[in-house]
């Protein structure tokens, strides 16, 4: 069992890591100009990361998930839903779930709910995930 100082530290640094990814990326990422790709600071342009796209040319349940994440975290709410409607979800959840990790680390949850917290975190991430594949 995890001692409740080491469960605080992790609430923390999980809601340290979200809040930053969620203010970093549209800082280093943005969509290409035809919208086919993502470039990285402003130059290098990703390679295709879609096993399906790259091995069959055929696009999956999650292609465009990325460019329309990017999008909405730059306040292109219109690009990102024309992209695909799971960004919406998956920024919402990321979100959701750093204020949840901020939100047990400030209030001292006992470290003995841990398997209960993990539950409900890898749970609304499996409805999330059925969710944007269903959309």
């Amino acid at each position: 069992m995890a001692a409740p100082g080491h469960y605080r530290t992790v609430n923390l640094a999980l809601a340290g890591a979200t809040a930053i990814v969620l203010l970093l990326v549209p800082l280093a990422f943005d969509v290409t100009s035809r919208g086919d790709g993502v470039e990285l600071l402003g130059s290098y342009r990703l390679p295709e990361l879609c096993l399906s796209q790259r091995l069959l040319g055929r696009a999956c349940p999650s292609c465009n998930l990325g460019r329309s994440a990017i999008l909405l975290l730059h306040a292109d709410l219109e690009g990102s839903l024309a992209r695909h409607s799971g960004g919406v979800w998956l920024v919402g959840w990321a979100a959701v779930h750093g204020l949840y990790r901020a939100g047990l680390a400030l209030a001292g949850a006992p470290a003995r709910f841990w398997p209960i917290d993990l539950g409900v975190s890898l749970g609304s991430f499996l409805l999330v995930c059925v969710v944007i594949v269903a959309s």
